[in-house]
Parts: C-alpha cells; sequence; structure tokens
C-alpha cells in the first residue's frame, strides 16, 4: 500500500512538472501564430492598398512620334518602354547624355523597337529649353504625345501631378515660395493641374487635348541624393506602401492612347479614371492668372 501511493505521487509530480513544461512551449506556439497570421493580415492589407488599374487599350501608336521629358528614370522610363512597345517613335527629352544612351538602350531591348533616341535639353535653363523646341521643329515633322509640355494638333499633353496639391493653396506674392520642400512641392503639383486646365481651355476647337495624372505614390530613386541611412529608411516605407513605377506609368499611357478620355479636356486622372479635384482646384480664374504670370517670368508676354 506504501509502494502504490508511493508510485501514485510520483506520477502526479511527473504529470505535474510536465505541464508546467509544455505550458510555454505551447504559449510560443501561440505567439508564433499570432505573429504568423497578423503578417499575412497586414501583408493582404498593403497589397489591398497599392492595387492599381491597368490600361487595358491595346491601341497601336505605329506613326505616333511621342515625346517625354525626363524619360531617362522611374515613370518616364516605364512610359517610354509602354509606349514604344506600342510602334511609337519615342524621343525622350533630358539633360544627362550618359544617363539618356543608357535608358535609350534599355528602352529599345525592353521593347524590341529601335525607333527610341533622345534630346538634351535642362529644363531648369530657359535658353536651354528654347533651343531644345527650335531643334525640335526642325528635326521633327510631328508631335502626337507630349507627357509634360508642347503644343501640335492633334495632340494630347499629359502634365503629371501628385494628390498633395490638395495641401497647399498658390500664393501669387511669392510664387516662387521655397520654405518648406514639401509644400513647394504641393505647390508645385497644383500649378500643374492648373496649366493642365488653362491650356485645355486655350486648345479648344484646335486638336491639343490636356490631362493631368497622378500617378499614384511610386517607386521611385529621388532619394539618391540623401545619406545611406535615410535611403534605406525611405525605401523601406516605398517598399511596403508605394507602386511599382511600371504600375504608375498605367495612367499616363492610358491618357496618351484611350479615346475614353477625350470627353474629359483639362481633366485630372488617376488610377486610370477620372477623379475628383477640390474646389479650389477647379478655379478657371486662378489657372488663368497663373498662365499670364508664367509667361511674364519666362519673357513670353
Amino acid at each position: 500500500m506504501c509502494k502504490l501511493s508511493l508510485i501514485l505521487q510520483r506520477v502526479t509530480v511527473s504529470q505535474t512538472r510536465l505541464a508546467h513544461a509544455s505550458a510555454p512551449i505551447g504559449t510560443t506556439n501561440m505567439y508564433l501564430l499570432y505573429i504568423i497570421f497578423s503578417a499575412l493580415f497586414c501583408f493582404l492589407i498593403l497589397k489591398w492598398m497599392k492595387r492599381r488599374r491597368y490600361c487595358m487599350d491595346v491601341k497601336r501608336l505605329d506613326g505616333k512620334t511621342v515625346l517625354i521629358t525626363g524619360g531617362n528614370a522611374g515613370i518616364g522610363k516605364e512610359t517610354a518602354v509602354l509606349l514604344a512597345m506600342r510602334g511609337a517613335r519615342v524621343i525622350i527629352a533630358c539633360r544627362d547624355e550618359e544617363k539618356a544612351r543608357k535608358a535609350v538602350r534599355e528602352i529599345k531591348a525592353r521593347s524590341h523597337n529601335m525607333n527610341v533616341l533622345y534630346m538634351e535639353v535642362d529644363l531648369a535653363n530657359m535658353k536651354s529649353i528654347r533651343e531644345f523646341s527650335k531643334t525640335f521643329l526642325q528635326k521633327e515633322k510631328r508631335l502626337d504625345i507630349l507627357i509634360n509640355n508642347a503644343e501640335s494638333s492633334p495632340s494630347r499633353v499629359i502634365n503629371l501631378t501628385c494628390s498633395s496639391y490638395k495641401y497647399q493653396k498658390l500664393d501669387f506674392q511669392d510664387l516662387n515660395y521655397n520654405l518648406f520642400p514639401f509644400f513647394t512641392y504641393c505647390r508645385s503639383k497644383l500649378a500643374n493641374i492648373y496649366f493642365t486646365q488653362e491650356l485645355a481651355h486655350m486648345m479648344e476647337g484646335k486638336g491639343v487635348t490636356a490631362y493631368a495624372v497622378h500617378p499614384g505614390y511610386v517607386q521611385s530613386n529621388w532619394t539618391c541624393h540623401f545619406s545611406v541611412l535615410f535611403r534605406i529608411l525611405v525605401q523601406v516605407v516605398m517598399f511596403m506602401f508605394f507602386v511599382s513605377c511600371e504600375a504608375g506609368a498605367q495612367t499616363v499611357v492610358y491618357c496618351a492612347v484611350s479615346d475614353e478620355v477625350l470627353p474629359h479636356n483639362g481633366g485630372y486622372f488617376t488610377d486610370c479614371r477620372p477623379a475628383h479635384l477640390r474646389a479650389f482646384a477647379r478655379d478657371s480664374g486662378v489657372a488663368k492668372k497663373l498662365w499670364e504670370a508664367s509667361e511674364r517670368l519666362v519673357k513670353l508676354a
């Protein structure tokens, strides 16, 4: 009897020890499952946030000439590839010859279109812009699509902007405002919207249409001039929340090729469809005033 009691006590102690030993293992497994499911949930949420429409219009651009400013990198280069794939003659305009040549080789290789070239221009230099325009008009017979700024009939002008326009308004007493870089950026994107609207108004009935495009928040190389640590941090954020350059280029291509945009001359587009603008960004009086001020600043008035 004593031996049986002793055995039972030992079994009870062993079970108690086993229970205590297995408790941390069970808790650890639960934590792991929680982490895995949380990570999966976050991944699905981020993927949903980054979803973008793709341009489904299959229209060819054979015989068309496309001019893209800043076409050597980012959205500009992806747009150049996509339009070259459709058979367009693509001209990228940028100031760095070495980067331009490298971009032209890549665009040709990816699009299998050898009708891709570059022209040098410094968009921060009015003399360079005028020389570029003169050279372009001498060499090229037509311009069908401009991804940023020009006039030719019939043609389309696509100006890239950003939804951050809504955070600022223009101050005509200080158009060159440069106190806080982010506010400066917002104002410049608002100015692009006004420019698009006024250009559409002035070109109405002349075969030139204009569209402002927000491509989304895109994983670009704008951090290249910052410190390594800053670049790493920003790259992580962009990887999580921003879309690829290819996805960002879709709305640009959509406005360049689709006939669905024609009723929306001067409109604002994002995710391959028209989007709503804040009331202050639709002020035709401000758009006209900015156009006239810009003409004076570049000495065209």
